[in-house]
């Protein structure tokens, strides 16, 4: 999946999902919208959000459904799992990440298995 692709479902109702998985993040950016820093506690519960995405059906479901926080990658395996769900259903699925691991020498594993498991990194 391209980003002009997701762009170009802006003026369909619907067509895409955000789900904020956290409002935790461990970059500072000045341009942060979300006000999200490593203090901040605040995400729903997991639980509700795989039961969400895990009633969505081929002919009920969003087009695509964007995890985003805070960074989503800080829970990289509910990440995963709400990828599997959607895809399930026909949806698929991107992370909006800030790639706060991207000045490691390696990339952790289960960073790794998130990413691999999305149609959209970003």
């Amino acid at each position: 999946m391209e980003l002009a692709e997701l762009v170009g479902l802006r003026p369909f109702p619907a067509a895409g999902l955000l789900l904020g998985l956290t409002r935790r993040c461990p970059l500072q950016c000045g341009h942060c919208s979300t006000g999200s820093d490593l203090t901040v506690r605040e995400e729903p519960d997991a639980g509700q959000l795989l039961r969400f995405v895990g009633s969505f059906t081929e002919e009920n479901r969003p087009d695509v459904v964007m995890l985003t926080g805070g960074e989503p990658l800080l829970l990289p395996t509910l990440a995963g799992e709400l990828s599997f769900l959607a895809r399930r259903a026909g949806s698929r699925t991107a992370v909006l990440s800030g790639m706060f691991f991207a000045r490691s020498r390696e990339i952790p594993p289960a960073i790794l298995r998130a990413i691999a498991q999305v149609d959209h990194f970003s």
